[in-house]
């Protein structure tokens, strides 16, 4: 855009209010729980356990909210298959379930 003027106002007290709003909560768990769901099915199975510990957890920040996905901390492991180790290579299943998910 040369030669044009550009200005671009925030509110930041109506940003605030999209952050705290029920309704952003409800929808973050929603995608999270679909992401969750999609890494599981990706996931590496040996007995199925942390898999089935992949779960969205909800968090509100300045500027939104937003669901982290991930294992629980008994199945720790899952870590290792997602990024891999010096003597395993990844395996990763957040990343294709994010990218298999219809949001």
């Amino acid at each position: 855009m040369s030669g044009a003027d550009f200005s671009l106002d925030l509110d930041e007290d109506a940003i605030a209010d999209l952050a705290s709003d029920e309704d952003a909560e409800e929808l973050a768990q929603e995608a999270g729980d679909m992401v969750a769901e999609r890494a599981a099915e990706f996931a590496l199975k040996r007995t199925g356990a942390g898999a089935d510990s992949i779960h969205a957890e909800v968090d509100v920040d300045d500027i939104s909210a937003y669901a982290d996905v991930s294992w629980d901390p008994d199945h720790f492991y899952m870590g290792f298959h997602e990024i891999g180790t010096e003597h395993e290579s990844a395996k990763p299943f957040l990343r294709p379930g994010l990218d298999a998910t219809s949001l």
